[in-house]
C-alpha cells in the first residue's frame, strides 16, 4: 500500500454477501497507515463466520488535521497485490 497523503489513514475492510450486503456478526481489525507510507505490506483481520463470500468491501477513513493544506487531485492511496488468506474450516452447501 502506498499514500502521498500528508496525514495517516485508517483502512478497514469488511465481507460483502452475493447481494452486495455487509456479512455483519464478524470483527474486523484494521490498519492504520503512516502519512506517506510507501509500499507498507497491510493485514486486516476478518474473524467469525462468514457465510455466502462474494467479495470484500475495502474502506479508508483519514482525519485532516486542521492546520493541513486542501488534498490536490493527484493525492491518493494506491493497493496492489492485494491476497486473502483464510484459515479454519470450509463447509460446502449444496
Amino acid at each position: 500500500m502506498s499514500t502521498n497523503l500528508p496525514f495517516g489513514v485508517q483502512l478497514t475492510g469488511y465481507p460483502v454477501d452475493v447481494d452486495g450486503q455487509q456479512i455483519n456478526d464478524v470483527e474486523i481489525t484494521g490498519a492504520d497507515i503512516a502519512a506517506n507510507a510507501n509500499g507498507t505490506q497491510v493485514k486486516i483481520r476478518i474473524t467469525g463466520t462468514v457465510t455466502h463470500l462474494d467479495g470484500i468491501r475495502f474502506e479508508a477513513r483519514a482525519t485532516a488535521p486542521e492546520t493541513s493544506q486542501p488534498l490536490s487531485p493527484s493525492q491518493g492511496i494506491t493497493l496492489k497485490d492485494i491476497r486473502a488468506t483464510v484459515s479454519g474450516y470450509y463447509e460446502k452447501e449444496l
